[in-house]
């Protein structure tokens, strides 16, 4: 789970995120960020939707999954953004931590680019 200042909790946050931030694509997962003042602490929300399967235990694992990829996000990233990761069907297929470290990268370099200029 993501300590508590890292959450981002309330609906009307993780709507204006989605509404304004930069959104970026990746094989498991669409991910938008939205800029906050850099010495706020980063926070980051996590879905997974039944389109992705419509089992729970299997949504509660790829949940797992994404929230660990979060975690190494902010750990590298610690200040100034809201995330909203929302998983998709194709996340049931990433297995390796390998395929976990270069959606990692890519996000990062993401934020580096789009979010910090």
């Amino acid at each position: 789970m993501l300590s508590p200042p890292n959450r981002l909790r309330k609906a009307a946050d993780i709507q204006e995120v989605l509404k304004r931030g930069r959104k970026v694509r990746l094989g498991m997962a669409s991910v938008s960020i939205c800029n906050r003042p850099k010495d706020h602490t980063a926070r980051a929300a996590i879905v997974v939707g039944k389109r992705v399967h419509k089992s729970a235990v299997v949504r509660h694992r790829v949940q797992r999954i994404l929230r660990q990829v979060s975690r190494k996000i902010i750990k590298q990233e610690p200040y100034g953004y809201d995330m909203v990761v929302i998983a998709n069907p194709d996340s049931l297929q990433v297995t390796s931590a390998v395929e976990l470290e270069s959606i990692v990268n890519e996000v990062t370099t993401f934020i580096k680019k789009k979010i910090r200029e």
